[in-house]
């Protein structure tokens, strides 16, 4: 059994940020100095910030390499084009699995250079929410992307592992779409006419899609973005704001890492989520591989 007596509280360690910690500072000795700490701290380069919370505060190291180099999501989050129109959206749905996950939701058109489009984003709390709320939020997005991109072709990619009805259901509020996660098309990882299934498998190759993406620079945001948010179904909810979504994008990409049970994923113990980064990869990924198996292009 490993006891780490730390100055930094777990909250900080989680968000990296153990160097800035005060909230155990009241366990430092009385014959200790903190204007000591501090005037260290002002010495110490920013190089040297692991070492420092290692030596002083106490933190165990933990590096863990990230599938996703923060350089590249940088580039991806700050690069801004104009759509002026769409022919066909690709909607990645990342459901949420229990109350304290979110719905994830990513829209993105491709222009004819290959260039990836996020045209729409959402994250939605689904804490005490009904599947007939959730499908509001479903209505509002695609809603508002058919209203921007009028006579586009929605195509969803929700993900079905948790629940198959509730995944129906989600599918059913998008209306009139062209769906094509049929057995005719596909062997394997695909609920027939609902959506696709995420295994380790389908998931690392997500990973390496998107990671192809990123260093290509394929993927950009739209200078005007579609959201989607509780006011679907509160007349008291706070709309969203498309590119503090966007930047949250970004963080939960750079979060994504093995984990200790031997998953990939970019959750982490603090009750950060995952959920629009996985809707993303869905998009870049299942694109592929539905215009590998059909006739449409």
């Amino acid at each position: 059994m490993l006891v780490n007596h730390s100055l930094a509280c777990q909250d900080c360690i989680d968000q990296g940020e153990a160097e800035m910690c005060c909230h155990r500072l009241y366990l430092v000795p009385p014959w200790k100095s903190l204007l000591q700490f501090a005037a260290m701290k002002r010495l110490i380069p920013k190089s040297k910030k692991e070492t420092f919370a290692q030596e002083v505060f106490g933190v165990i190291t933990n590096n863990v390499a990230r599938y996703f180099p923060s350089a590249l999501v940088n580039a991806m989050v700050a690069r801004r084009v104009e759509v002026h129109g769409a022919q066909r959206i690709w909607v990645g749905v990342d459901p949420a699995s229990h109350g304290k996950s979110e719905l994830g939701l990513i829209a993105v058109t491709v222009t004819g250079t290959g260039l990836h489009v996020i045209v729409g984003i959402a994250s939605v709390n689904v804490h005490r929410c009904e599947m007939a709320q959730l499908s509001g939020c479903i209505r509002q997005f695609v809603g508002r992307l058919r209203e921007r991109y009028k006579g586009a072709e929605i195509v969803p990619i929700i993900e079905t592992n948790n629940n198959e009805i509730a995944a129906t259901s989600l599918l059913r509020a998008m209306g009139s779409v062209w769906n094509p996660f049929t057995e005719e098309n596909f062997d394997a990882y695909i609920s027939n006419d609902i959506g696709v299934l995420t295994t380790q498998a389908t998931k690392m190759s997500m990973i390496q899609q998107t990671y192809l993406a990123l260093m290509n620079g394929q993927i950009a945001v739209a200078d005007r973005g579609i959201v989607a948010d509780r006011s679907a179904f509160e007349e008291r909810g706070k709309p969203a704001n498309f590119l503090e979504l966007v930047d949250e994008l970004g963080a939960q990409l750079k979060r994504f890492a093995d984990q200790p049970d031997g998953k990939v994923s970019g959750k982490t113990l603090s009750g950060e989520n995952d959920d629009m980064g996985i809707a993303l990869m869905l998009c870049v990924y299942w694109r592929v591989c539905v215009l590998s198996v059909t006739s449409r292009t």
